[in-house]
């Protein structure tokens, strides 16, 4: 029908020195969900951050959207190391940041292919 059903930006960046690919957006259209597109452009993002020698993929999601880090985590994210309230074993409980996002990364694996896209 000629309209855009999804897309994603992203960036490659620096995080606590690591290059990685920062997902920006995932937007896909409420006819198009539930199809395998979202996965779709989250294994594309993975080989490009791959075939560019990034480490990992980041993303922020908001808390309150449960679908999102349902999906996030179903794909093989966890919470990143950055993410504001994260909790090692042996940290203050009391300096733990409330905010209403979390950081969530994937790491790459090597093994996808280095040829660049």
């Amino acid at each position: 029908d000629g309209k855009l059903a999804a897309f994603s930006t992203f960036r490659f960046e620096v995080e606590e020195d690591e290059n990685v690919i920062y997902c920006y957006d995932l937007q896909i259209q409420s006819a198009y969900r539930r199809k395998g597109l979202g996965k779709m452009l989250m294994q594309i993002l993975e080989k490009i951050g791959a075939a560019w020698g990034m480490e990992k993929v980041m993303l922020t999601v908001f808390k309150a959207n449960q679908n999102a880090i349902k999906f996030y985590r179903t794909a093989g994210f966890t919470e990143d190391e950055s993410c504001p309230g994260y909790v090692e074993e042996g940290d203050d409980l009391n300096t733990v940041e409330d905010v209403d996002y979390k950081i969530l990364s994937k790491k790459l694996s090597s093994r996808i292919s280095s040829s660049r896209p």
